[in-house]
């Protein structure tokens, strides 16, 4: 499997029960990032390791934009938007919202195209800054980069066990269906 693409950034405002509310586009996606936050210990034994154990406590997202829309940007920073100006207001005890987000990302396997969707169901954007450079002799794209902290929640699995679940993924073989799955996954029913 090589990775060729990553398309179709979504997002979804959590309500107070950790669900999802209404599917919104921030803006064409550049890169996304996840990095895991693992808790592991050892148990030795006879100067050897017998046990061993790793789980997931959370995990890190870096999602990079194309751009910064003030809307969108202001409600998953929690931000005040005025309508009627089109600007946003951000005030020092501003509080983020969590949000479910997710991706396609498009890979090659055994020479045929497939679409990996994967889903991240609860992520805290903090606050930043866009940086800003002049154009000098040639053209350099800058992009906003949001980071978050994801955490697990609560889902029963396929033996109806309350387990706490930190992503989702699966792959298809056409983009309608991973978007479909996507869409499923962050619109509230």
């Amino acid at each position: 499997m090589a990775q060729i693409g990553l398309r179709y950034l979504r997002y979804s405002i959590l309500d107070s029960k950790d669900e999802v509310t209404k599917m919104q586009k921030l803006a064409p996606v550049v890169e996304m990032k996840v990095t895991l936050n693992k808790a592991t210990g050892k148990l030795y034994g006879d100067d050897v390791v017998v046990e061993s154990d790793t789980q997931v406590t959370g995990y890190n997202v870096e999602v990079t934009v194309t751009d910064d829309p003030e809307k969108e940007t202001a409600e998953l920073l929690g931000h005040e938007y005025d309508e009627s100006e089109k600007e946003v207001i951000k005030y020092a005890d501003d509080e983020a919202p969590y949000a479910a987000v997710g991706g396609i990302k498009v890979k090659v396997v055994n020479g045929k195209r497939k679409y990996k969707g994967e889903f991240y169901p609860k992520v805290k954007f903090e606050p930043y800054v866009s940086d800003g450079k002049t154009m000098g002799d040639g053209i350099e794209y800058q992009t906003p980069t949001l980071q978050g902290t994801g955490s697990a929640v609560e889902m029963k699995n396929s033996k109806d066990e309350t387990k706490m679940m930190w992503s989702r993924t699966a792959t298809f073989e056409n983009f309608e269906l991973a978007s479909k799955w996507l869409d499923d996954l962050l619109e509230k029913e």
